[in-house]
């Protein structure tokens, strides 16, 4: 009797611990924002964001912020690309962390076809000892305003862009397998 009571205690914690873990991940990364309609979010895509700067080579979408190794990037990091996947995550987000090995095969898979893979953060803690641990060689940014506009209340949330920073698709939210990030890359990659 004593030992099904302690079953019982022990499983009615580990059900609130994982119950605690899956909420953490659906909380928002920073202030909450209410998702946009695909047609406000290309639109908003297309007009530079209060805190950016104008940029006539990159048809508008115009940024800087710091990568995590500290070093400056820019809009300029689009340039040759064709397509451009930014995914939003957060260190303490389990399902992000999760992906992050495949989106990384990804990476390595498609960057000489001009893709380019953004990680984007706003939570420093941990941030640089998981990118490290992974072996992650794609560009992790901090949060800026370019990449702010497509937060959900949900990490990760991701979006695919064109070499220009023009919007290509809604914002996919929640983690997904390499079979089903490679399709989406395919999707959207064009051809030569």
């Amino acid at each position: 009797m004593k030992k099904s009571r302690i079953l019982v205690y022990t499983l009615g914690v580990l059900t609130l611990v994982l119950c605690l873990v899956l909420v953490s991940c659906a909380m928002p990364a920073s202030a909450p924002q209410e998702e946009k309609p695909a047609s406000e979010t290309a639109a908003s895509a297309e007009a530079p964001q209060p805190a950016q700067e104008e940029s006539a080579s990159s048809g508008g979408f115009a940024f800087s912020t710091t990568a995590i190794d500290g070093s400056t990037v820019d809009e300029s990091i689009f340039e040759g690309k064709k397509l451009v996947m930014v995914n939003l995550w957060e260190p303490w987000c389990g399902p992000c962390v999760q992906e992050m090995p495949d989106l990384e095969k990804l990476y390595q898979e498609y960057k000489d076809e001009g893709f380019l893979l953004i990680g984007a953060y706003s939570t420093d803690s941990g941030a640089a000892d998981i990118v490290e641990k992974l072996g992650i060689s794609y560009p992790i940014l901090k949060m800026c305003d370019a990449f702010a506009q497509y937060q959900t209340q949900f990490v990760p949330t991701t979006v695919f862009l064109d070499g220009e920073g023009k919007l290509l698709s809604e914002q996919i939210v929640g983690g997904a397998s390499y079979d089903q990030w490679k399709a989406r890359i395919e999707q959207f990659m064009p051809e030569n």
